[in-house]
């Protein structure tokens, strides 16, 4: 019985700590990113990144492999992008904002992606198009559920958000400029040519310009 204990006890610590906290020493940082409460894993980062690589590939026509996407700055996009997210998910969570099973329930039902022949929501098409994306159901319920959450929150700041009176004014003025150009045109003809200068107006001119006149001295070698 102690025994059983104490084991209970090791397998506790183990879901609580994680495996590798115990027998690497701990301290050590399982995570890419941190946003407030929200921890993006690598695991995590690794899963989003392999289905954002399977959504842009069809535009490479299957050229697409990882040191061009690290060229392109994929990993960097896709880790940018769900810190974006974990910025929404916290701002949510302080408002309050709770995402009923009900509510991300319809949002699926009413997915077009996921109905079948018939027009109407179909389980297996929607598993289908969950094992494509590299989902599990458990884990596609919970970003839906953020999705949601993020939608209803950016909703709402932007029905209820108002500029400050001077920005309004500035763009105002910025988007209404208006400018007036007047074009004028002049013929050929209102400028004909100055008439031929002779000896004396050209020695003269020279005269003066001779610096610009001049070509460089060179020297030959041979």
């Amino acid at each position: 019985m102690v025994a059983k204990i104490l084991f209970g006890i090791l397998v506790a610590s183990f879901a609580i700590w994680g495996i590798g906290d115990i027998f690497r020493g701990g301290g050590k940082q399982t995570w890419v990113a941190k946003i407030g409460d929200e921890k993006i894993t690598g695991t995590r980062l690794g899963n989003e990144y392999q289905r954002y690589l399977e959504q842009v590939r069809p535009m490479f026509q299957g050229k697409l492999d990882s040191e061009l996407a690290k060229k392109l700055g994929f990993p960097k996009q896709v880790l940018q992008r769900m810190i974006g997210q974990a910025l929404f998910n916290q701002a949510a969570h302080d408002l309050g904002i709770k995402v009923s099973n009900k509510t991300v329930r319809t949002t699926i039902e009413n997915e077009p992606n996921f109905r079948g022949p018939g027009g109407k929501f179909d389980e297996f098409v929607f598993r289908q198009a969950l094992a494509r994306a590299g989902y599990t159901e458990d884990g596609f319920v919970e970003t839906l559920r953020g999705e949601v959450a993020r939608n209803m929150l950016a909703g709402t700041v932007a029905a209820s958000g108002a500029a400050p009176k001077k920005m309004a004014e500035a763009l105002y003025k910025v988007r209404q400029e208006k400018r007036i150009a007047d074009a004028v045109t002049i013929a050929d003809t209102a400028m004909p040519d100055p008439p031929e200068p002779d000896a004396a107006a050209l020695a003269a001119y020279h005269k003066v310009n001779a610096a610009a006149l001049t070509a460089p001295e060179y020297r030959a070698l041979t």
